[in-house]
């Protein structure tokens, strides 16, 4: 990756990773512009980093906002729902509308922590395409304007039937860096 970076006026053009030279008011700086693993997801709401492999894509229809962050094992889908159509259990809600070609078969009731306040959700393993995938679905926040979804989708090992570590790992950072905005 090359980047631009700008400093007391003066800009310099480096790549991640490698050592370069700053010059600031005379001065030589040694430096070195390194990326890190994660990106950062922001809202007035909240905030969380997730791996940055992972794709973004933002879609928007009928009110409902929709954020999706696609990696190889794992998709995290975040809904916001205009409160004029959240009422309910959202989760519940998202469950209920999948159809039954999935054959959802509901799982124990999922927590996760996030900032200090632990969630409980609801979970169901399903089949597509003829792969077994476990889907996590959170009501994360509800604020004056918006209701969150929070959904955790993973595919599980063919063999172990166990989550990938890549959801595993995504799982872990939302715990560690998610924050809400209040």
């Amino acid at each position: 990756m090359r980047f631009r970076l700008r400093v007391a006026g003066e800009s310099v053009d480096v790549t991640a990773g490698e050592s370069f030279d700053l010059v600031i008011d005379g001065q030589t700086h040694a430096a070195k512009l390194s990326v890190l693993p994660t990106r950062r997801f922001e809202l007035d709401e909240f905030r969380f980093d997730y791996p940055r492999h992972m794709s973004f894509e933002h879609e928007k229809t009928s009110g409902m906002r929709m954020w999706t962050l696609d990696g190889n094992d794992t998709v995290l889908m975040l809904f916001a729902y205009p409160i004029r159509l959240a009422g309910g259990d959202l989760a519940r809600k998202y469950f209920d509308e999948l159809p039954d070609q999935f054959d959802p078969r509901e799982l124990d009731d999922p927590t996760i922590e996030l900032d200090d306040r632990m969630i409980t959700g609801k979970a169901v393993e399903m089949n597509l395409a003829g792969f077994a995938m476990t889907n996590e679905a959170f009501e994360i926040h509800r604020g004056e304007r918006y209701a969150y979804l929070l959904i955790l989708q993973d595919t599980l090992d063919e063999n172990s039937g166990e989550h990938s570590e890549e959801w595993r790992r995504l799982r872990a950072e939302l715990e560690k860096s998610f924050r809400y905005g209040d």
